[in-house]
């Protein structure tokens, strides 16, 4: 049976082996055998030994396999255990929002695409401060970015528009 990488999280529990060994493909057959089902059990290994995230069937709950004890497996010594697999990893750093000034944009280049592709390169444009483009007449643009090192943002820098540079 070809192992496939789990193509969607619902449905999905980790299988951890408690005794014994087993591969993925083995543990494939055993649920078929099991569940008594052709389903085509998408199986992945998460890089520790003994841990498998598997999709389980529509027509099976994994919150009512994790309610069971661990039980054993047709192969000899192989005991399992299903538990709830928390899709959400922790961020390895989180974004800051902070407000950044532009100067010398043209009135008519104030539109929040020409806004968002300038300050791409420092971040993610979440805000435009509209109100400080109309009292001073876009001399001045504030907007608000989430990015990783405000530190990193430069001064000044040179932007490409119409052919020109500003």
């Amino acid at each position: 049976m070809v192992v496939n990488p789990v193509s969607s999280t619902k449905n999905c529990g980790l299988v951890v082996v408690e005794g014994g060994e087993i591969s993925s493909e083995e543990l494939a057959e055993e649920f078929s055998k099991i569940y008594k089902t052709n389903w085509p059990w998408q199986i992945r290994e998460l890089g520790q030994p003994d841990i498998y995230l598997v999709k389980f069937p529509p027509h099976i709950q994994v919150e009512q396999v994790i309610g069971y004890p661990r039980f054993g497996l047709s192969k000899e010594g192989v005991w399992v255990k299903v538990e709830t697999w928390c899709d959400d990893p922790e961020p390895v750093e989180l974004l800051q929002d902070i407000w950044v000034r532009v100067t010398g944009l043209q009135a008519k280049w104030c539109e929040r695409n020409v806004l968002d592709q300038a300050l791409s390169v420092c971040g993610i444009l979440q805000e435009i401060d509209w109100l400080s483009i109309f009292k001073n007449n876009a001399k001045e643009v504030r907007a608000k970015i989430k990015c990783r090192d405000p530190m990193k943002i430069p001064g000044s820098r040179l932007f490409h528009f119409h052919g020109g540079l500003f």
